[in-house]
């Protein structure tokens, strides 16, 4: 099954757990796509794909921290995605479904 679609996600960070959106469209072993949380929508291109294994960089402007880089890495099993964002103040995990 390939990764592409819609996920509804959870975001547990320090503020509580967030919900968000975040769309991957693969193509070969590259990945874009977009991520809608808390900290707006944000596009992302030059992902990478191994698998079911998928990884990404995205910029956005962070509550008191200005802009920030986060990288993202994680894995699609099935219709369940879970994974890890981490930026310079940290990390947390991710999780959620695919919406179609």
């Amino acid at each position: 099954m390939t990764i592409k679609g819609r996920y509804s996600i959870t975001m547990n960070i320090s503020m509580g757990a967030q919900k968000g959106t975040l769309i991957l469209e693969p193509e070969g072993s590259s990945l874009s796509g977009s991520i809608k949380s808390i900290l707006g929508s944000n596009s992302f291109a030059g992902g990478s794909i191994e698998g079911n294994e998928f990884s990404f960089t995205f910029k956005a402007n962070a509550p008191m921290l200005g802009e920030q880089t986060f990288n993202v890495k994680g894995s699609v099993e099935g219709d369940t995605i879970s994974g890890n964002m981490s930026l310079a103040m940290g990390s947390f995990p991710f999780n959620g479904q695919r919406d179609e």
